[in-house]
């Protein structure tokens, strides 16, 4: 992104998505965010703009934490700080149609794959969703150096990334994304 440009798009979107996932009740932490946005770009090829980097719970993406401060400096959108778990809700305000209405046609042209991303991944709390991710990212880092992928590889390294959850899990979720075709 060049200097003194406004994201307008990325503002928009997130303002959007965070109007979607509050309809519908989801998670709407910073967590549940980054993992529905990473999902969103690898998965059902949206330029949400974001670049991801591996980070301690997954694919992170710093601009989106710039981007969440901004739109709740504007009164974009909400955000409380939730101590029990010690995470954040985000919410849409009175001003998050002002920000929606400078990108109306990206919203308009990916609605259906947000729609869809939220239908699958939506009702996944952020843990989960972390895994998911983690093993997105492994699968696509490994098909971009042209390594060798399969179901046992995969797991494998995204046990030795994430050995807080049990290999008998990340077999699980290996083959639901495989099932799908979202890897591999």
């Amino acid at each position: 992104m060049e200097r003194g440009i406004i994201p307008w798009r990325r503002y928009a979107f997130l303002v959007d998505m965070i109007e979607k996932i509050n309809e519908r009740k989801l998670c709407n932490g910073r967590t549940a965010l980054q993992k529905f946005i990473y999902f969103l770009q690898e998965l059902y090829q949206v330029d949400c703009g974001y670049d991801f980097r591996f980070y301690t719970y997954g694919p992170f993406a710093c601009e989106i934490l710039c981007d969440l401060d901004t739109l709740e400096s504007c009164k974009g959108i909400h955000a409380e700080f939730v101590g029990g778990y010690g995470g954040y809700d985000y919410t849409p305000s009175s001003m998050s149609e002002r920000f929606k209405s400078k990108e109306p046609d990206f919203l308009r042209e990916n609605e259906d794959k947000i729609n869809k991303m939220l239908l699958q991944f939506g009702n996944y709390q952020a843990k989960d969703l972390e895994l998911y991710a983690t093993i997105v990212w492994v699968d696509r880092s490994l098909k971009a150096k042209k390594k060798e992928r399969d179901e046992n590889i995969i797991a494998s390294l995204v046990n030795d990334l994430k050995p807080k959850f049990d290999r008998s899990e990340i077999d699980t979720k290996v083959s639901w994304l495989e099932g799908r075709g979202y890897i591999l």
